[in-house]
């Protein structure tokens, strides 16, 4: 029989607003350490990217967290990206609603004044960006001395970006006895060091996904001439769906293309060494030399040809630039004259 958020101990309240929007059976990451997590414990979540970890963190977060006071929050959600603060924020958010608990997102990039005049009327639970939360620190329109729940999301991201300085810097000014939990796609490195200095006794729950997160696909960029997007788009498509129909066989169902866009965020076979590809092309990095390296599927050299054939052609395209016309010394523009017949 598996779980629900009822036996995992979850309150109604919560359990019913869950339902209503249509969540009733908890992921694995969540079975696993929702249980400790409302028991207080320190715990280490090793799940990949969309596995469920904010309810995995967030439904024991708002059942165990007080009123706070202004500027002095009861929870803080430490999180690498304004995108990914939004995206806690708003699962978050309408959850809290429940009982009352304010959540609020601070970040970089936005209005410091809105978020200042938000933590002087009160949050209950903070999810913000290192950087922006030690602007606020500095201003003193933070203080973190009532912290009771600590969250890092996505600590390996953290320590990839380089701001474990600034999440080691922000553990320092907690000054309460609070719980930390922490979950990463990852447990080695960095975020080891984060466990072991300050972490206490964490329980250790891991998930293993089969299919592929974001972070593990390859993407390539093309940047070409605003022109030329229309023909370097279709010729792509056509590599893709040639490639598609050669091996979908063999590749299953995952490996159908995904859809273009204009920002030329595309997952395509990359060309061989014996495609026609231009040096700086290679030599800028935006294709790989190996086509089995970084290719979620490859193709025979010769169909490689074909189907890139017609994105290669207009890749020197993209240094030519619309004629204009010539401009005398006086600012005016100079008529091209056609010549005039020789007379008979």
């Amino acid at each position: 029989m598996s779980p629900t958020f009822e036996t995992l101990g979850v309150a109604a309240d919560f359990v019913d607003a869950l339902a209503r929007d249509g969540i009733t059976e908890p992921f694995p990451i969540q079975a696993l350490t929702i249980p400790d997590a409302l028991a207080g414990r320190d715990l280490c979540g090793k799940a990949k990217t969309g596995s469920g970890k904010t309810l995995a963190f967030g439904l024991p977060l708002l059942e165990r967290i007080g009123r706070a006071e202004p500027k002095t929050p009861r929870a803080l959600v430490l999180t690498p990206t304004r995108e990914l603060a939004n995206q806690v924020k708003n699962v978050l958010a309408p959850l809290g609603k429940v009982r009352g608990v304010r959540v609020s997102a601070v970040y970089g990039g936005a209005s410091m004044d809105r978020q200042i005049t938000a933590l002087r009327k009160g949050v209950d639970a903070v999810v913000g960006t290192p950087g922006r939360l030690i602007d606020l620190l500095e201003r003193r329109e933070l203080s973190l001395r009532a912290v009771e729940i600590l969250v890092v999301d996505e600590a390996d991201r953290m320590a990839d970006l380089g701001f474990m300085p600034q999440v080691q810097k922000l553990l320092h000014r907690i000054e309460s006895e609070h719980q930390t939990m922490l979950f990463s796609a990852t447990l080695d490195g960095g975020v080891r060091q984060l466990v072991n200095r300050y972490m206490h006794d964490p329980v250790k729950h891991e998930v293993e996904s089969p299919e592929a997160t974001v972070d593990e696909m390859t993407h390539r960029f093309l940047h070409v001439h605003q022109m030329d997007k229309v023909k370097v788009a279709a010729a792509i498509s056509r590599g893709v769906a040639a490639a598609w129909s050669a091996r979908s066989s063999s590749c299953g169902p995952s490996a159908a293309p995904t859809a273009l866009s204009l920002s030329f965020a595309v997952r395509v076979c990359a060309p061989g060494p014996s495609t026609a590809i231009s040096g700086r092309a290679r030599a800028s990095g935006l294709w790989p030399t190996s086509p089995v390296e970084s290719s979620p599927f490859s193709l025979p050299p010769t169909s490689q040809r074909a189907a890139f054939t017609s994105t290669t052609s207009t890749w020197s395209s993209t240094t030519t630039r619309p004629k204009t016309r010539r401009r005398t010394c006086t600012g005016r523009v100079a008529r091209r004259v056609p010549a005039r017949p020789a007379s008979r």
